[in-house]
């Protein structure tokens, strides 16, 4: 491999890393939110099953 070109290889894997590392961060915060949204929907399911049972 050339010397002169190794710099360059190394720069454009450092954009790619760089690249993915945000597309990761945007994935793991988009998870975070909808695993909250869902956690809240399952228990307001739950407390609403809860009342109507005992309200019968």
């Amino acid at each position: 491999m050339d010397p002169k070109k190794v710099p360059t290889e190394v720069e454009k894997c450092q954009d790619k890393v760089e690249c993915f590392n945000a597309d990761l961060k945007a994935d793991m915060d988009r998870w975070q939110n909808n695993k909250r949204q869902d956690f809240r929907q399952l228990l307001m399911g739950m407390a609403d099953k809860n009342i109507q049972y005992y309200e019968k």
